[in-house]
Protein backbone atom coordinates (compact mmCIF):
# COMPACT_ATOMS: atom_id res chain seq x y z
CA UNK A 1 0.00 0.00 0.00
CA UNK A 2 1.02 3.19 -0.68
CA UNK A 3 1.54 6.41 1.68
CA UNK A 4 -1.17 8.80 3.34
CA UNK A 5 -4.68 8.39 4.57
CA UNK A 6 -7.36 5.77 3.14
CA UNK A 7 -11.09 7.31 2.86
CA UNK A 8 -14.13 5.20 2.03
CA UNK A 9 -17.07 7.57 1.59
CA UNK A 10 -20.79 6.69 0.91
CA UNK A 11 -19.80 4.10 -1.32
CA UNK A 12 -18.79 -0.16 -0.69
CA UNK A 13 -15.14 1.04 -2.14
CA UNK A 14 -12.32 2.03 -0.79
CA UNK A 15 -10.41 4.41 -2.24
CA UNK A 16 -6.89 4.39 -1.11
CA UNK A 17 -4.60 7.54 -1.55
CA UNK A 18 -1.25 6.07 0.90
CA UNK A 19 0.35 3.81 3.55
CA UNK A 20 -3.08 2.34 5.44
CA UNK A 21 -3.37 1.33 8.92
CA UNK A 22 -3.62 -2.85 9.62
CA UNK A 23 -7.54 -2.55 8.92
CA UNK A 24 -9.32 -5.92 8.45
CA UNK A 25 -12.51 -6.59 7.09
CA UNK A 26 -14.28 -7.85 4.23
CA UNK A 27 -16.62 -4.80 2.40
CA UNK A 28 -19.78 -6.63 0.51
CA UNK A 29 -21.83 -4.35 -1.39
CA UNK A 30 -24.91 -6.35 -0.61
CA UNK A 31 -26.65 -6.23 2.87
CA UNK A 32 -27.28 -9.27 4.70
CA UNK A 33 -29.95 -10.41 7.46
CA UNK A 34 -28.14 -9.77 10.85
CA UNK A 35 -29.41 -12.03 13.67
CA UNK A 36 -32.42 -11.41 15.28
CA UNK A 37 -31.90 -9.71 19.06
CA UNK A 38 -32.81 -12.80 21.64
CA UNK A 39 -36.22 -11.62 22.78
CA UNK A 40 -38.40 -13.61 25.48
CA UNK A 41 -35.64 -16.41 26.74
CA UNK A 42 -35.35 -16.55 30.37
CA UNK A 43 -31.21 -15.29 31.48
CA UNK A 44 -29.98 -18.40 33.25
CA UNK A 45 -26.69 -17.26 34.02
CA UNK A 46 -25.13 -15.92 37.19
CA UNK A 47 -21.65 -15.08 38.70
CA UNK A 48 -20.34 -16.30 42.34
CA UNK A 49 -17.49 -14.67 43.85
CA UNK A 50 -15.97 -16.23 46.46
CA UNK A 51 -12.69 -16.04 48.80
CA UNK A 52 -9.85 -18.53 49.57
CA UNK A 53 -7.64 -18.77 52.34
CA UNK A 54 -4.34 -17.53 51.87
CA UNK A 55 -5.40 -16.27 47.80
CA UNK A 56 -6.12 -12.44 48.09
CA UNK A 57 -7.39 -12.47 45.07
CA UNK A 58 -11.21 -13.57 44.60
CA UNK A 59 -12.00 -16.95 43.05
CA UNK A 60 -15.36 -16.02 40.28
CA UNK A 61 -17.27 -18.67 38.82
CA UNK A 62 -19.94 -18.37 36.42
CA UNK A 63 -23.38 -20.14 36.26
CA UNK A 64 -24.29 -21.03 32.58
CA UNK A 65 -27.82 -22.52 33.34
CA UNK A 66 -26.96 -25.75 35.14
CA UNK A 67 -23.56 -25.71 36.10
CA UNK A 68 -20.41 -23.57 37.28
CA UNK A 69 -17.21 -23.06 35.72
CA UNK A 70 -14.09 -23.77 37.04
CA UNK A 71 -12.53 -21.17 39.36
CA UNK A 72 -10.38 -17.98 38.43
CA UNK A 73 -8.64 -15.64 39.78
CA UNK A 74 -10.16 -12.01 39.92
CA UNK A 75 -8.46 -8.96 40.96
CA UNK A 76 -6.67 -8.73 44.18
CA UNK A 77 -8.64 -7.74 47.15
CA UNK A 78 -5.09 -6.41 48.79
CA UNK A 79 -2.92 -8.26 50.93
CA UNK A 80 -5.44 -9.88 53.64
CA UNK A 81 -7.79 -12.61 53.21
CA UNK A 82 -11.22 -12.03 52.19
CA UNK A 83 -14.32 -11.12 55.42
CA UNK A 84 -17.25 -10.24 52.22
CA UNK A 85 -17.93 -10.26 49.16
CA UNK A 86 -20.93 -8.40 47.59
CA UNK A 87 -21.00 -9.05 43.51
CA UNK A 88 -23.75 -7.10 41.56
CA UNK A 89 -25.01 -7.61 37.99
CA UNK A 90 -26.03 -4.28 36.21
CA UNK A 91 -29.16 -4.04 34.98
CA UNK A 92 -28.59 -2.22 31.54
CA UNK A 93 -25.58 -4.45 30.14
CA UNK A 94 -23.53 -7.66 30.53
CA UNK A 95 -21.14 -6.54 33.52
CA UNK A 96 -21.12 -7.18 37.01
CA UNK A 97 -19.26 -5.42 39.94
CA UNK A 98 -17.68 -7.18 42.63
CA UNK A 99 -16.79 -5.09 45.90
CA UNK A 100 -14.77 -7.33 49.14
CA UNK A 101 -14.06 -6.41 52.11
CA UNK A 102 -10.74 -7.99 53.87
CA UNK A 103 -9.45 -9.14 57.17
CA UNK A 104 -7.38 -5.71 57.13
CA UNK A 105 -10.22 -3.71 56.43
CA UNK A 106 -9.67 -2.68 53.24
CA UNK A 107 -12.56 -2.47 51.11
CA UNK A 108 -12.09 -2.84 46.86
CA UNK A 109 -14.31 -2.78 44.10
CA UNK A 110 -13.89 -4.34 40.52
CA UNK A 111 -15.29 -4.67 37.50
CA UNK A 112 -16.27 -7.79 35.09
CA UNK A 113 -17.21 -7.05 31.82
CA UNK A 114 -16.24 -8.85 28.31
CA UNK A 115 -14.74 -12.10 30.13
CA UNK A 116 -12.56 -10.05 32.39
CA UNK A 117 -11.83 -8.11 35.38
CA UNK A 118 -10.74 -4.64 35.24
CA UNK A 119 -11.03 -0.68 36.66
CA UNK A 120 -10.10 -1.97 40.24
CA UNK A 121 -10.59 0.91 42.72
CA UNK A 122 -9.69 1.29 46.28
CA UNK A 123 -12.88 2.49 47.78
CA UNK A 124 -12.21 2.66 52.11
CA UNK A 125 -10.90 1.45 55.08
CA UNK A 126 -13.20 0.56 57.74
CA UNK A 127 -13.37 0.96 61.16
CA UNK A 128 -13.74 -2.82 61.99
CA UNK A 129 -13.70 -5.98 59.10
CA UNK A 130 -15.88 -8.07 60.81
CA UNK A 131 -19.10 -5.93 59.84
CA UNK A 132 -19.98 -5.85 56.57
CA UNK A 133 -19.48 -1.82 56.36
CA UNK A 134 -19.93 -1.74 52.42
CA UNK A 135 -22.92 -2.44 49.83
CA UNK A 136 -22.87 -1.79 46.15
CA UNK A 137 -26.19 -0.66 43.95
CA UNK A 138 -26.77 -0.38 40.28
CA UNK A 139 -28.89 2.44 38.93
CA UNK A 140 -32.20 0.75 37.45
CA UNK A 141 -31.97 3.15 34.16
CA UNK A 142 -28.42 4.68 34.07
CA UNK A 143 -27.13 1.04 34.82
CA UNK A 144 -24.30 3.41 37.28
CA UNK A 145 -23.09 1.77 39.54
CA UNK A 146 -23.26 2.99 43.39
CA UNK A 147 -21.03 2.02 46.03
CA UNK A 148 -20.87 3.45 49.48
CA UNK A 149 -18.53 2.05 52.36
CA UNK A 150 -17.92 3.08 55.92
CA UNK A 151 -14.57 4.83 56.47
CA UNK A 152 -14.01 4.92 60.04
CA UNK A 153 -15.94 7.99 60.41
CA UNK A 154 -19.85 9.20 60.76
CA UNK A 155 -20.07 9.98 57.12
CA UNK A 156 -19.69 7.09 54.67
CA UNK A 157 -17.62 7.45 51.46
CA UNK A 158 -19.77 6.97 48.08
CA UNK A 159 -17.99 6.43 44.91
CA UNK A 160 -20.14 5.94 41.35
CA UNK A 161 -18.99 3.72 38.28
CA UNK A 162 -20.56 5.45 35.20
CA UNK A 163 -19.70 2.67 32.91
CA UNK A 164 -16.25 4.14 32.18
CA UNK A 165 -14.80 5.55 34.98
CA UNK A 166 -14.89 5.62 39.10
CA UNK A 167 -15.75 9.31 40.12
CA UNK A 168 -15.27 9.80 44.45
CA UNK A 169 -15.13 9.91 46.62
CA UNK A 170 -18.24 11.67 47.75
CA UNK A 171 -19.45 12.22 51.43
CA UNK A 172 -22.99 10.69 52.81
CA UNK A 173 -23.60 13.08 55.28
CA UNK A 174 -25.31 12.05 58.21
CA UNK A 175 -26.73 13.89 61.34
CA UNK A 176 -25.40 11.34 63.59
CA UNK A 177 -22.06 11.36 65.12
CA UNK A 178 -21.33 7.52 65.88
CA UNK A 179 -18.39 5.74 63.30
CA UNK A 180 -20.66 3.95 60.64
CA UNK A 181 -20.37 -0.08 61.06
CA UNK A 182 -22.86 -1.75 58.75
CA UNK A 183 -24.21 -0.56 55.55
CA UNK A 184 -27.20 -1.74 53.15
CA UNK A 185 -28.61 0.12 49.86
CA UNK A 186 -31.21 -1.27 48.05
CA UNK A 187 -32.55 0.16 43.69
CA UNK A 188 -36.04 1.57 42.74
CA UNK A 189 -36.58 -1.03 39.88
CA UNK A 190 -38.47 1.67 38.41
CA UNK A 191 -35.76 4.87 38.84
CA UNK A 192 -32.23 5.38 39.24
CA UNK A 193 -33.33 6.11 42.97
CA UNK A 194 -31.77 4.21 45.87
CA UNK A 195 -31.82 3.80 49.57
CA UNK A 196 -28.93 3.17 52.03
CA UNK A 197 -29.14 2.30 55.67
CA UNK A 198 -26.37 2.76 58.22
CA UNK A 199 -25.87 1.60 61.82
CA UNK A 200 -23.09 3.09 63.31
CA UNK A 201 -21.02 2.07 66.58
CA UNK A 202 -23.75 3.81 69.15
CA UNK A 203 -26.08 1.24 67.47
CA UNK A 204 -28.51 3.81 65.68
CA UNK A 205 -30.13 3.00 62.54
CA UNK A 206 -30.27 6.04 59.93
CA UNK A 207 -31.28 6.00 56.13
CA UNK A 208 -30.78 8.21 53.20
CA UNK A 209 -31.85 8.44 49.72
CA UNK A 210 -29.60 8.93 46.65
CA UNK A 211 -31.56 11.14 43.99
CA UNK A 212 -30.16 9.21 40.74
CA UNK A 213 -28.28 13.27 40.20
CA UNK A 214 -25.00 12.67 42.50
CA UNK A 215 -27.10 14.25 45.68
CA UNK A 216 -28.05 12.29 49.23
CA UNK A 217 -30.83 13.65 51.29
CA UNK A 218 -34.33 13.05 52.60
CA UNK A 219 -32.30 11.76 56.27
CA UNK A 220 -34.56 8.98 58.23
CA UNK A 221 -33.33 8.50 61.69
CA UNK A 222 -34.72 5.54 62.55
CA UNK A 223 -36.58 4.37 65.68
CA UNK A 224 -34.84 2.88 67.69
CA UNK A 225 -31.22 0.58 68.41
CA UNK A 226 -29.53 -2.36 67.80
CA UNK A 227 -29.06 -4.48 71.02
CA UNK A 228 -25.35 -5.71 70.07
CA UNK A 229 -23.45 -3.57 66.94
CA UNK A 230 -21.92 -7.13 66.02
CA UNK A 231 -25.59 -7.99 64.37
CA UNK A 232 -26.96 -6.31 61.22
CA UNK A 233 -30.08 -6.40 62.26
CA UNK A 234 -31.81 -4.46 59.29
CA UNK A 235 -32.52 -4.17 55.82
CA UNK A 236 -34.03 -2.00 53.00
CA UNK A 237 -35.70 -2.98 50.02
CA UNK A 238 -37.87 -1.90 47.23
CA UNK A 239 -41.74 -3.03 46.15
CA UNK A 240 -41.08 -4.69 42.77
CA UNK A 241 -43.28 -2.24 41.48
CA UNK A 242 -41.22 0.91 42.55
CA UNK A 243 -44.07 2.50 44.56
CA UNK A 244 -42.27 1.95 47.98
CA UNK A 245 -39.18 0.94 49.20
CA UNK A 246 -39.15 -0.22 53.04
CA UNK A 247 -37.18 -0.17 55.85
CA UNK A 248 -36.89 -2.73 58.88
CA UNK A 249 -34.18 -2.87 61.92
CA UNK A 250 -34.58 -4.00 65.26
CA UNK A 251 -36.23 -1.59 67.85
CA UNK A 252 -36.33 -4.47 70.53
CA UNK A 253 -34.27 -5.54 73.69
CA UNK A 254 -33.62 -8.87 75.45
CA UNK A 255 -36.93 -10.82 75.15
CA UNK A 256 -38.56 -8.03 73.23
CA UNK A 257 -39.18 -8.66 69.70
CA UNK A 258 -40.23 -5.70 68.34
CA UNK A 259 -38.96 -4.47 65.32
CA UNK A 260 -39.39 -1.59 63.07
CA UNK A 261 -39.95 -0.45 59.63
CA UNK A 262 -40.86 2.79 57.43
CA UNK A 263 -42.01 3.34 53.91
CA UNK A 264 -40.06 5.97 51.61
CA UNK A 265 -42.92 6.78 48.79
CA UNK A 266 -40.64 8.81 46.24
CA UNK A 267 -41.05 11.93 48.05
CA UNK A 268 -41.67 11.50 51.61
CA UNK A 269 -41.12 8.68 54.72
CA UNK A 270 -44.21 7.12 56.32
CA UNK A 271 -44.96 7.24 59.68
CA UNK A 272 -42.65 4.76 61.53
CA UNK A 273 -44.36 2.12 63.00
CA UNK A 274 -42.26 0.25 65.86
CA UNK A 275 -44.68 -2.09 67.36
CA UNK A 276 -44.30 -5.07 65.40
CA UNK A 277 -43.54 -8.44 67.26
CA UNK A 278 -40.97 -11.46 67.12
CA UNK A 279 -40.58 -14.06 69.23
CA UNK A 280 -37.48 -12.35 70.13
CA UNK A 281 -35.19 -9.44 68.81
CA UNK A 282 -34.02 -9.70 65.42
CA UNK A 283 -30.03 -10.40 64.73
CA UNK A 284 -30.02 -10.97 61.10
CA UNK A 285 -33.42 -10.14 58.84
CA UNK A 286 -33.56 -10.25 55.00
CA UNK A 287 -36.21 -8.64 52.86
CA UNK A 288 -36.93 -9.80 49.38
CA UNK A 289 -39.48 -8.77 46.73
CA UNK A 290 -41.98 -10.90 44.60
CA UNK A 291 -40.75 -9.98 41.02
CA UNK A 292 -45.24 -10.74 41.09
CA UNK A 293 -46.44 -8.13 43.48
CA UNK A 294 -45.10 -5.83 45.65
CA UNK A 295 -45.80 -8.29 48.42
CA UNK A 296 -42.00 -9.04 50.25
CA UNK A 297 -41.05 -11.46 52.89
CA UNK A 298 -38.95 -10.30 55.76
CA UNK A 299 -36.41 -13.96 56.78
CA UNK A 300 -35.20 -13.57 60.26
CA UNK A 301 -32.91 -14.74 63.01
CA UNK A 302 -33.42 -13.44 66.27
CA UNK A 303 -31.96 -13.76 69.70
CA UNK A 304 -32.75 -17.23 71.15
CA UNK A 305 -31.66 -18.87 67.74
CA UNK A 306 -35.35 -19.24 65.91
CA UNK A 307 -35.99 -18.79 62.33
CA UNK A 308 -39.33 -17.17 61.04
CA UNK A 309 -40.53 -15.12 58.43
CA UNK A 310 -43.15 -11.92 58.27
CA UNK A 311 -44.94 -10.92 55.13
CA UNK A 312 -45.74 -7.33 53.97
CA UNK A 313 -48.66 -7.34 52.00
CA UNK A 314 -48.02 -4.00 49.99
CA UNK A 315 -48.91 -1.78 52.95
CA UNK A 316 -47.93 -3.36 56.02
CA UNK A 317 -46.50 -6.18 57.79
CA UNK A 318 -48.55 -9.33 59.13
CA UNK A 319 -47.55 -11.76 62.42
CA UNK A 320 -44.70 -13.56 62.58
CA UNK A 321 -44.32 -17.01 62.14
CA UNK A 322 -41.31 -19.16 63.57
CA UNK A 323 -40.05 -21.83 61.12
CA UNK A 324 -37.16 -23.18 62.95
CA UNK A 325 -36.08 -22.91 66.88
CA UNK A 326 -33.09 -24.42 66.99
CA UNK A 327 -30.95 -22.21 64.12
CA UNK A 328 -27.50 -23.33 63.72
CA UNK A 329 -26.28 -19.76 65.48
CA UNK A 330 -27.02 -16.75 66.97
CA UNK A 331 -24.06 -14.44 65.26
CA UNK A 332 -24.03 -15.88 61.96
CA UNK A 333 -26.82 -14.77 59.36
CA UNK A 334 -28.01 -18.67 59.25
CA UNK A 335 -31.61 -17.97 57.05
CA UNK A 336 -32.10 -16.27 53.80
CA UNK A 337 -35.91 -16.03 51.95
CA UNK A 338 -36.77 -16.18 48.44
CA UNK A 339 -39.63 -15.52 46.17
CA UNK A 340 -40.15 -18.14 43.36
CA UNK A 341 -41.14 -17.69 39.77
CA UNK A 342 -40.80 -20.92 38.24
CA UNK A 343 -43.87 -22.50 36.05
CA UNK A 344 -46.78 -22.50 38.71
CA UNK A 345 -45.33 -21.31 41.53
CA UNK A 346 -45.19 -17.63 40.96
CA UNK A 347 -46.28 -16.07 44.50
CA UNK A 348 -44.34 -19.18 46.47
CA UNK A 349 -41.73 -18.84 48.72
CA UNK A 350 -39.05 -20.94 50.11
CA UNK A 351 -36.86 -19.67 53.26
CA UNK A 352 -33.78 -21.97 53.33
CA UNK A 353 -31.85 -21.79 56.45
CA UNK A 354 -29.38 -23.96 58.77
CA UNK A 355 -30.47 -25.60 61.78
CA UNK A 356 -28.11 -27.66 64.32
CA UNK A 357 -27.31 -30.31 62.05
CA UNK A 358 -27.27 -28.83 58.14
CA UNK A 359 -28.83 -26.75 55.85
CA UNK A 360 -32.64 -27.11 55.17
CA UNK A 361 -35.65 -25.29 53.20
CA UNK A 362 -39.10 -25.01 54.01
CA UNK A 363 -41.88 -23.68 51.03
CA UNK A 364 -44.99 -22.08 51.08
CA UNK A 365 -47.84 -22.05 48.27
CA UNK A 366 -49.08 -18.80 50.28
CA UNK A 367 -46.20 -17.67 51.92
CA UNK A 368 -48.44 -15.01 53.92
CA UNK A 369 -49.62 -17.52 55.98
CA UNK A 370 -48.60 -19.80 58.65
CA UNK A 371 -48.73 -23.04 57.19
CA UNK A 372 -45.57 -24.17 55.43
CA UNK A 373 -44.80 -27.41 54.53
CA UNK A 374 -42.07 -29.99 56.64
CA UNK A 375 -38.61 -29.28 56.49
CA UNK A 376 -36.27 -30.54 53.57
CA UNK A 377 -32.70 -30.93 53.20
CA UNK A 378 -31.09 -29.00 50.67
CA UNK A 379 -26.81 -28.94 51.76
CA UNK A 380 -24.40 -29.95 54.73
CA UNK A 381 -23.40 -26.33 54.77
CA UNK A 382 -25.68 -24.26 57.88
CA UNK A 383 -23.53 -21.87 59.71
CA UNK A 384 -23.98 -18.89 56.82
CA UNK A 385 -26.77 -19.13 53.94
CA UNK A 386 -27.31 -17.09 50.96
CA UNK A 387 -30.06 -17.86 47.94
CA UNK A 388 -31.11 -15.81 44.89
CA UNK A 389 -33.34 -16.80 41.18
CA UNK A 390 -32.00 -16.65 38.32
CA UNK A 391 -33.96 -15.14 35.65
CA UNK A 392 -35.08 -18.79 34.24
CA UNK A 393 -36.66 -19.17 38.23
CA UNK A 394 -34.20 -21.30 39.50
CA UNK A 395 -32.97 -20.95 43.06
CA UNK A 396 -29.18 -20.86 43.45
CA UNK A 397 -28.24 -21.62 46.90
CA UNK A 398 -25.17 -20.94 48.91
CA UNK A 399 -24.55 -23.10 52.21
CA UNK A 400 -21.26 -21.91 54.45
CA UNK A 401 -19.83 -25.60 56.63
CA UNK A 402 -18.12 -22.93 58.72
CA UNK A 403 -16.02 -25.23 60.80
CA UNK A 404 -14.98 -27.43 57.79
CA UNK A 405 -14.32 -24.54 56.03
CA UNK A 406 -16.20 -25.40 53.21
CA UNK A 407 -18.67 -23.94 51.14
CA UNK A 408 -21.71 -26.13 49.28
CA UNK A 409 -23.66 -24.93 46.76
CA UNK A 410 -27.41 -26.78 45.46
CA UNK A 411 -30.17 -25.63 43.42
CA UNK A 412 -33.94 -25.94 43.42
CA UNK A 413 -35.59 -26.58 40.54
CA UNK A 414 -39.56 -25.62 41.79
CA UNK A 415 -39.76 -28.87 43.29
CA UNK A 416 -36.60 -30.41 45.39
CA UNK A 417 -32.51 -29.32 45.92
CA UNK A 418 -29.93 -30.48 43.34
CA UNK A 419 -27.48 -32.78 45.07
CA UNK A 420 -24.91 -30.47 46.80
CA UNK A 421 -21.39 -29.75 45.20
CA UNK A 422 -18.23 -27.97 47.23
CA UNK A 423 -17.24 -25.12 45.46
CA UNK A 424 -14.38 -24.53 47.96
CA UNK A 425 -12.99 -26.10 50.83
CA UNK A 426 -10.54 -23.54 52.11
CA UNK A 427 -12.48 -20.83 53.00
CA UNK A 428 -11.39 -17.14 53.73
CA UNK A 429 -12.89 -17.08 57.37
CA UNK A 430 -11.99 -19.40 59.61
CA UNK A 431 -13.21 -18.67 63.11
CA UNK A 432 -16.87 -17.75 64.19
CA UNK A 433 -18.49 -15.20 63.21
CA UNK A 434 -18.13 -16.55 59.70
CA UNK A 435 -19.62 -13.35 58.16
CA UNK A 436 -19.91 -13.52 54.16
CA UNK A 437 -16.95 -14.30 52.04
CA UNK A 438 -19.31 -15.34 49.41
CA UNK A 439 -21.96 -14.03 46.97
CA UNK A 440 -24.14 -14.98 43.78
CA UNK A 441 -25.83 -12.20 41.59
CA UNK A 442 -27.94 -13.27 38.62
CA UNK A 443 -27.40 -11.80 35.77
CA UNK A 444 -29.89 -9.32 34.54
CA UNK A 445 -28.68 -8.44 30.95
CA UNK A 446 -28.03 -10.64 28.10
CA UNK A 447 -25.22 -10.32 26.10
CA UNK A 448 -26.42 -7.65 23.27
CA UNK A 449 -26.34 -9.46 19.33
CA UNK A 450 -25.77 -5.71 17.78
CA UNK A 451 -24.75 -2.20 19.18
CA UNK A 452 -26.21 1.31 17.94
CA UNK A 453 -23.43 4.31 17.70
CA UNK A 454 -25.63 7.04 19.71
CA UNK A 455 -22.65 8.53 21.38
CA UNK A 456 -21.86 12.26 21.32
CA UNK A 457 -18.32 12.05 23.22
CA UNK A 458 -16.26 11.25 19.86
CA UNK A 459 -15.16 7.87 21.31
CA UNK A 460 -15.70 4.51 20.39
CA UNK A 461 -14.73 2.62 23.55
CA UNK A 462 -17.17 4.82 26.04
CA UNK A 463 -20.62 2.80 27.40
CA UNK A 464 -22.00 5.82 26.63
CA UNK A 465 -21.99 6.16 23.07
CA UNK A 466 -23.88 2.66 22.29
CA UNK A 467 -27.05 1.69 22.72
CA UNK A 468 -29.24 -1.86 21.90
CA UNK A 469 -31.59 -0.08 19.15
CA UNK A 470 -31.12 2.93 17.14
CA UNK A 471 -31.44 6.31 18.87
CA UNK A 472 -31.96 4.64 22.26
CA UNK A 473 -30.45 5.13 25.64
CA UNK A 474 -26.24 4.76 26.16
CA UNK A 475 -24.30 2.80 28.26
CA UNK A 476 -25.42 -0.89 26.82
CA UNK A 477 -22.09 -2.20 26.35
CA UNK A 478 -18.42 -1.62 24.16
CA UNK A 479 -18.36 -3.37 20.66
CA UNK A 480 -16.40 -6.53 20.63
CA UNK A 481 -15.78 -9.25 18.09
CA UNK A 482 -19.23 -10.88 18.47
CA UNK A 483 -21.29 -8.28 17.91
CA UNK A 484 -22.46 -6.62 15.16
CA UNK A 485 -22.15 -2.48 14.84
CA UNK A 486 -24.49 -0.16 13.26
CA UNK A 487 -23.79 3.65 12.18
CA UNK A 488 -27.12 5.70 11.27
CA UNK A 489 -28.84 8.55 10.99
CA UNK A 490 -29.33 8.54 14.93
CA UNK A 491 -25.50 8.55 15.65
CA UNK A 492 -24.94 12.20 16.27
CA UNK A 493 -21.28 12.44 16.06
CA UNK A 494 -18.15 11.60 14.44
CA UNK A 495 -16.51 8.60 16.11
CA UNK A 496 -12.81 7.66 16.49
CA UNK A 497 -10.86 4.97 17.80
CA UNK A 498 -8.42 5.11 20.66
CA UNK A 499 -6.77 1.63 20.67
CA UNK A 500 -7.52 -1.62 18.64
CA UNK A 501 -10.87 -3.13 18.18
CA UNK A 502 -12.75 -6.25 16.69
CA UNK A 503 -16.48 -6.63 15.92
CA UNK A 504 -18.63 -9.51 13.98
CA UNK A 505 -19.77 -6.84 11.19
CA UNK A 506 -20.43 -2.85 10.82
CA UNK A 507 -23.33 -1.20 9.20
CA UNK A 508 -22.77 2.98 8.05
CA UNK A 509 -26.61 2.98 5.85
CA UNK A 510 -28.05 6.76 7.00
CA UNK A 511 -24.75 7.88 8.94
CA UNK A 512 -23.65 11.38 7.92
CA UNK A 513 -20.47 11.60 9.78
CA UNK A 514 -16.97 10.49 10.21
CA UNK A 515 -15.84 7.08 11.52
CA UNK A 516 -11.45 7.31 11.97
CA UNK A 517 -9.71 4.32 12.48
CA UNK A 518 -6.65 6.05 12.72
CA UNK A 519 -3.65 3.93 13.10
CA UNK A 520 -5.30 1.03 15.36
CA UNK A 521 -6.61 -2.23 13.71
CA UNK A 522 -10.22 -2.78 13.50
CA UNK A 523 -10.94 -6.29 13.01
CA UNK A 524 -14.17 -6.74 10.90
CA UNK A 525 -14.92 -11.00 11.66
CA UNK A 526 -18.14 -10.90 8.66
CA UNK A 527 -19.24 -8.11 6.69
CA UNK A 528 -18.97 -4.43 6.40
CA UNK A 529 -21.54 -2.79 4.39
CA UNK A 530 -20.44 1.24 3.90
CA UNK A 531 -23.58 2.87 3.07
CA UNK A 532 -23.20 6.86 4.60
CA UNK A 533 -20.88 9.09 5.89
CA UNK A 534 -16.80 8.55 6.01
CA UNK A 535 -14.08 6.05 6.97
CA UNK A 536 -11.11 7.35 7.18
CA UNK A 537 -7.99 4.99 7.67
CA UNK A 538 -4.32 5.56 8.98
CA UNK A 539 -2.58 8.84 9.79
CA UNK A 540 -1.95 11.98 7.19
CA UNK A 541 1.47 12.02 5.43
Amino acid sequence: MGSGTQTVKDSNIVEMTGKAAALLFTLLALPWLLPAESAGQAVSNAMLVYGQYGNYYPQYRLWTGSAWSDPTNALSAGNADINYVVVKACPVRDEYVAVTLNNNREVRAQIWRDGEWGSEQVIATVANSANRGVDVAYESLSGEAVVVSADGDADPTCYVWDGDAWSGPGTVNLSRTGTARWIKLAADPTSDELIMMAMDQNRYYTAQVWDGSNAWGNELLCYGRAVNVGYESMDVKYETSGNQGVIVNNCGTANNGLFNWCAWNGSAWSSQVSNNVLGDYMRFGRLENDPNSDNMLLAYLDNDSDIGKVFWNGSAFGAYTELETSGRSAVERCVYGIFENIAAHAGHALVCYGDTTRGRSRHAANPSSATWQAEVNAATGNYVVQACRTGDGKILGMWFAGPANTYYFSWHNGSSWSAEQVIENSSSVRSSPYKEPFMIAPQLCRRPVSLYNVGSTGRWDTVVAWATNSGGPGRRGIPASDINVFFDANSVSNCALTKPAAVNSINTIGYTNTLSIGTNTLGVAGNLVHGGGIITIGSSA
